[in-house]
C-alpha cells in the first residue's frame, strides 16, 4: 500500500485525487479495495442501512428504514414492529444501534422511541415520550445512543439529551440550548461519546457543539464561527472518536473532519473538499468507525464516497469512489462498521450494504483493457507471460495482444487491421511463445500462426496452403512449443501436429492425411511438453497421451482403460506440467489432476472426491514450497502432493472469476503466478496469499421442531440444554461467524451419547434427527472459517429425549406397586380361603363325628351341598339309584331332617356357630 506521511493532508487528499482519475494499473503498489454488495434479493428487508453494529456474539445488526436485521453470514433475522405483541419492535424506521455492557441491544427508532433488545428472551422493552412526565422521553425521535463508564445510557432525542438508568428505566432529561435563528431546518443531536473523565461530547444537526459536565449538569456550547481562529466551522455534527490524549475527532457536514483539542478547547481542520466545491469531495461526512484491527485507522463515509484516515499522520490513505472498479454502486454511504476479523462494513442510501474482505495481499485483477471498452471478450485470456525485461504479454478471445510494461506503466495494443499486412492477423489469440531467440509467437483462432518482430512491431503470418505439404497443417492453432533442440513444435485443432523449420520457414506435419504414414494419427493436439530427459508429452482432445522417446526412437500411447484402474483416468489432456521433483502431472477435461509414476508406470488421480472444486484441470504451476497451483471451471487450487490437502480459492477470495482458459498460466522468474480466466487476467505471489488466524465463534442458530409446535422461552443460541420427545423430529441450524467468505466455512459435529467421532459436514450448517433413543445427548458443533482455522470448542447444547410414558420411571414403578398389590390381595384371599376351608372341613368333621356318618354317606352329603340329584350322585358315585336313596334316607334319619332344605340349613348352622 501507498503511504503518504507528513502533515500536509490538503497535498495527501489531492495526489489521491488525481490517482483515482487515472487508469488503475495492476503493477502499482495501493491497494485495490473490491467490495461485495448485499442487497434485498439477498434477503435484506429494506435497501437503506443507516447503523451497523456486531454483538458480542458475533452477529451483526443492520438498522434499515423497515425493520431489525441479524445477519449470521447466511441468513437474516428480521425483527419487524408487531402491532399484536407489545414485546415486539415500536417502529420499523431505525436510526441508531448499540450494544451495552449487558449484551442488550439499543435500538433508537424514527417515531416510535427507545427499544431494549433482549438477545436471550430475543424480545423488546419500548421507551416512549411522555412530555408531562420529566422520568421519561421528551421526544420519540432518537438520533443518538451511547453508553458511559458507569453503564448509564445516554440518548438524543431532538433538542433533549437523556441520561438513562437501565436498572430502573428512569430518564433524566437536559434541554440543549440554541441561539435563536430564522432558520427551518430541524435540530437534533446526532452524537454523544463521554470522555471517560465525566464530561459528555454533544453534537448534531444545526445546533453546533456542547461539552455536558455530569457533575454540574451544565452544557458548554461551541457554535460556528469562521472568523474566529480555531473557531468550530460547522454547526452540523455527525461523529466524535477519541483522538490522541486530551483530543477528539469531530465529523461534520460541511467541514469534513476536525480534530478538537480539549486543553486548549481549539478546533483544526483534518482535511478538507477538494478544490471542486461542486464535488462536494469529502466535506459531508456522515458516520466514522475507528478501526479495531489497526486503531489509528478511521473509515469515514460520506456523500461522496469511503475515506480511510491514518489519524497519526493526520492524512488520507485511500478515498473510494463508485465507478472505479471497486464495486460500490453509490457514493452516498451511511452506517460503517469493521468486524472482529478485519471485514469492512458500509451501509447506503438505497443500495444495501457493501463488504470488503482486508487481506494481507490480495489477487491482482486485469480487467478492461485499453481497447476493451466495447467488447467483453476483450477479458477473455486465453495466453499470458512475462519476458525477460518485465513486460507482461497478454493474449485475449476478441482484443488481440496486451503488453504492459511495468517500468513505465504502458499498455501497447496489437490489434487486427485488414488494411495493414503487417498487423497481427486475428484478434482472437489461443496461445503465445516467446522463443530463445526473443521472438514472439502467437497462434490464432483460424489466422494461423503469426511472428512478432519486437524491435519493428511488425507481423509476419504463417498459414495452411492447399496442396504444399511443407505449409501449416490447419489454421486453428492450440499449442507452441520450442524443445531443447530448438525444434519448434505447433499443435493445431483438427490438423494434428506440426514441426517448424525456422529457418527455412518450412513444416513438417505429423497427421495421417490422404493414406500417408504418420509417427502421430493424432487429429487435435492441445499441449506438448518435454521432460528432463528429453522426452517429448503430446496431450490430445480425447485420444489420449503420447510420449515420444526421440532418443530409442519409439512412442508410448496412453489411454484410458477400463479394465485398468492404473491408467490415465480421463483421454483428453489439455496441460502437462513437470515439478521440480521430476514429476510429470496432467491436467484433463473430466480426470481432474493425474501424476505419472515413472518406476511403475502407473497413474494416480486427484479428483472432487479429493477435494479438487472441479475435474477440469486447465493449468499447473508450482510454488516455492512445491505446492502445486491449479487453475479450473470452479476457482484455483492449492495442492500439497505430499499431505494430499487441497485449498481452493474462488470469486470470494477476490478473483476475478471462477472459471480459467486452457494452458492460460505463467510464473514469471520473481515468482509471481498469472492465471488467464474469462474475466481478465489474475497475478499473485503464493507466498503473500497468507491464511487468516480468525478463530470463529460457532453459534446455533435455529431451531425447528417438524412434527409439532413448540414455544422456546430463550433464544437457541442462549439455550444450554433442550428437552425434547422421543417421538420428534427436529432441524438445529448453526453457524461459524466469520464473514470473509461464509460458504467456504467448514463444520463437523458429534453427537455424545450415540457416536463420539467428529462427523465432518462441510459446508453444510444444519442438522436433521428423527425418533432419537430415550437419554441424554450432548451436541457439539465446531466450524472453521474459509481458510481452515476451526473453533474447536464450539458450541454445544445437551439434547434431553423423553421416553414415551410406558418408559417412564413413573410409569413403571407404577406397575411395579399395581402388581404388588394384586399379588398381596391373591396372597390375602388365598390364605383366607384355606383358613376357611380348613376351618369348614374341621366343622364338618365334628358334625359327621356327632351323627356318625359313613364315608360314604359324607361323599353323599358333599354332593347334594353342591346341588346334585340323585341321577348325579348315581353317575358320580357308579352306584344303583336305589342304593342312592337308601343312603339319603339313612343320612335324613340320623341327623333329624326330613329332606335336602332341612339339611343344608344343619350344616350351614353348624358352620357358623
Amino acid at each position: 500500500m501507498v503511504f503518504f506521511g507528513g502533515k500536509n493532508a490538503l497535498f495527501c487528499v489531492i495526489f489521491l485525487y488525481l490517482i483515482s482519475c487515472s487508469w488503475w494499473l495492476p503493477g502499482k503498489d495501493l491497494e485495490f479495495k473490491k467490495f461485495e454488495n448485499l442487497s434485498m434479493q439477498d434477503g435484506l428487508s429494506h435497501s437503506t442501512v443507516s447503523c451497523i453494529v456486531q454483538d458480542r456474539y458475533g452477529f451483526l445488526w443492520f438498522a434499515t428504514q423497515d425493520g431489525l436485521n441479524r445477519y449470521d453470514g447466511y441468513e437474516y433475522k428480521t425483527f419487524y414492529h408487531d402491532p399484536g405483541n407489545p414485546n415486539s419492535l415500536s417502529n420499523n424506521g431505525l436510526i441508531c444501534l448499540m450494544e451495552d455492557h449487558a449484551g442488550n441491544i439499543w435500538v433508537g427508532t424514527s417515531a416510535g422511541g427507545l427499544n431494549k433488545f433482549d438477545p436471550v428472551t430475543e424480545t423488546f422493552t419500548c421507551y416512549k415520550s411522555d412530555p408531562g412526565n420529566p422520568k421519561r422521553l421528551q421526544s420519540d425521535y432518537i438520533r443518538a445512543l451511547h453508553e458511559d463508564e458507569a453503564g448509564n445510557i445516554w440518548v438524543g432525542a431532538e433538542t433533549y439529551l437523556h441520561r438513562m438508568d437501565p436498572k430502573t428505566g428512569i430518564f433524566q432529561s437536559y434541554r440543549y440550548h440554541v441561539p435563536q435563528s430564522d432558520t427551518v431546518n430541524r435540530r437534533e443531536i446526532r452524537a454523544i461519546l463521554s470522555d471517560g473523565s465525566g464530561t459528555i461530547l454533544v453534537g448534531g444537526a444545526h445546533i453546533g457543539m456542547a461539552l455536558f459536565d455530569t457533575k454540574t449538569e451544565t452544557f458548554e456550547y461551541f457554535f460556528k464561527n469562521q472568523n474566529s481562529q480555531g473557531g468550530l466551522t460547522s454547526d452540523n455534527i455527525k461523529f466524535f472518536f477519541p483522538g490522541v490524549g486530551n483530543s477528539f475527532w469531530v465529523g461534520t457536514i460541511g467541514s469534513g473532519l476536525l480534530n478538537f483539542d480539549r486543553t486548549t478547547k481549539q478546533f483544526s481542520s483534518a482535511f478538507s473538499k477538494y478544490g471542486d466545491s461542486s464535488r462536494s469531495g469529502i466535506s459531508y461526512l456522515y458516520a466514522g468507525f475507528k478501526s479495531t484491527s489497526r486503531p489509528e485507522i478511521l473509515w469515514i463515509t460520506t456523500s461522496n464516497g469511503l475515506v480511510e484516515f491514518d489519524t497519526r499522520e493526520n492524512c488520507v490513505i485511500d478515498h473510494l469512489l463508485a465507478g472505479q472498479g471497486n464495486n460500490l454502486e453509490t457514493n452516498d454511504l451511511l452506517g460503517l462498521l469493521e468486524d472482529h476479523e478485519g471485514n469492512l462494513w458500509v451501509g447506503a442510501y438505497g443500495k444495501g450494504l457493501n463488504k470488503y474482505v482486508r487481506k494481507k495481499s490480495t489477487f491482482k485483477e486485469w480487467l478492461k483493457f485499453k481497447g476493451a471498452e466495447n467488447n467483453s471478450n476483450n477479458n477473455i485470456v486465453f495466453s499470458a507471460f512475462e519476458d525477460s525485461e518485465g513486460n507482461v504479454w497478454i493474449g485475449t478471445m476478441g482484443g488481440g495482444i496486451e503488453r504492459y510494461d511495468k517500468a513505465s506503466g504502458n499498455f501497447t495494443v496489437y490489434h487486427f487491421e485488414p488494411r495493414d499486412s503487417n498487423s497481427v492477423w486475428s484478434d482472437f489469440i489461443r496461445c503465445m511463445f516467446l522463443d530463445k531467440a526473443g521472438n514472439l509467437w502467437a497462434g490464432t483462432h483460424g489466422s494461423g500462426l503469426n511472428l512478432l518482430d519486437p524491435r519493428t512491431g511488425k507481423f509476419t503470418r504463417f498459414l495452411h496452403e492447399e496442396g504444399n505439404q511443407e505449409s501449416l497443417s490447419g489454421n486453428i492453432i492450440n499449442c507452441l512449443y520450442e524443445d531443447r533442440n530448438g525444434i519448434f513444435w505447433i499443435g493445431t485443432w483438427g490438423s494434428g501436429l506440426n514441426s517448424m523449420d525456422r529457418e527455412k520457414r518450412t513444416f513438417k506435419r505429423y497427421f495421417r492425411a490422404n493414406g500417408q504414414p504418420s509417427e502421430i494419427n493424432i487429429q487435435s493436439i492441445k499441449t506438448v511438453k518435454e521432460d528432463r530427459w528429453g522426452n517429448l508429452w503430446i496431450g490430445t482432445w480425447d485420444d489420449g497421451l503420447i510420449c515420444l522417446d526421440r532418443e530409442r526412437k519409439a512412442s508410448r500411447h496412453f489411454k484410458h482403460d477400463d479394465n485398468n484402474p492404473y491408467s490415465i483416468n480421463c483421454n483428453t489432456i489439455i496441460y502437462i506440467y513437470e515439478s521440480d521433483d521430476g514429476n510429470l502431472w496432467f491436467g484433463t477435461v473430466g480426470g481432474g489432476l493425474n501424476r505419472f509414476d515413472r518406476a511403475t508406470e502407473r497413474f494416480e488421480f486427484l479428483t472432487t472426491k479429493d477435494g479438487l472444486p472441479n475435474n477440469i484441470v486447465y493449468g499447473i504451476l508450482e510454488d516455492s514450497e512445491h505446492h502445486l497451483w491449479l487453475s479450473t471451471n470452479k476457482g484455483l487450487a492449492r495442492f500439497d502432493p505430499e499431505s494430499k490437502g487441497v485449498e481452493v480459492f474462488n470469486m470470494a477470495d477476490g478473483l476475478p472469476s471462477n472459471e480459467f482458459n486452457t494452458a492460460a498460466c505463467f510464473k514469471s522468474p520473481s515468482g509471481e503466478m498469472y492465471f488467464g480466466s474469462t474475466n481478465g487476467l489474475v497475478s499473485f505471489f503464493p507466498e503473500s496469499l497468507q491464511r487468516s488466524t480468525f478463530v470463529p465463534p460457532v453459534i446455533f442458530t435455529s431451531f425447528k421442531l417438524l412434527n409439532r409446535d413448540i414455544e422456546l422461552k430463550r433464544s437457541i443460541s442462549q439455550l444450554k440444554e433442550l428437552k425434547l420427545s422421543y417421538s420428534d423430529t427436529f432441524l438445529i441450524e448453526f453457524a461459524a461467524l466469520s464473514y470473509a467468505s461464509p460458504a467456504k466455512n467448514q463444520y463437523a459435529y458429534k453427537l455424545s451419547g450415540l457416536q463420539d467421532e467428529w462427523v465432518p459436514l462441510g459446508p453444510k450448517r444444519t442438522l436433521n434427527f428423527a425418533h432419537l433413543e430415550p437419554g441424554y445427548y450432548d451436541l457439539t458443533v465446531k466450524g472453521s472459517n474459509s481458510d481452515g482455522v476451526w473453533n474447536e470448542t464450539g458450541a454445544s447444547i445437551r439434547l434431553i429425549i423423553t421416553p414415551p410414558f410406558w418408559r417412564t420411571w413413573w410409569f413403571k414403578l407404577l406397575v411395579l406397586l399395581s402388581l404388588t398389590c394384586i399379588a398381596y390381595y391373591w396372597h390375602t384371599v388365598k390364605l383366607k380361603n384355606a383358613t376357611l376351608k380348613l376351618k369348614t372341613e374341621s366343622a364338618m368333621n365334628r358334625l359327621y363325628a356327632r351323627f356318625k356318618i359313613s364315608e360314604r354317606e359324607q361323599e353323599i352329603i358333599n354332593l347334594i351341598l353342591k346341588g346334585k340329584t340323585n341321577k348325579d350322585i348315581e353317575d358320580t358315585l357308579f352306584i344303583s339309584i336305589k342304593t342312592v336313596k337308601s343312603h339319603i334316607y339313612n343320612i335324613y334319619r340320623k341327623m333329624g331332617v326330613k329332606n335336602r332344605l332341612e339339611l343344608i340349613n344343619l350344616i350351614q348352622k353348624t358352620l357358623k356357630e
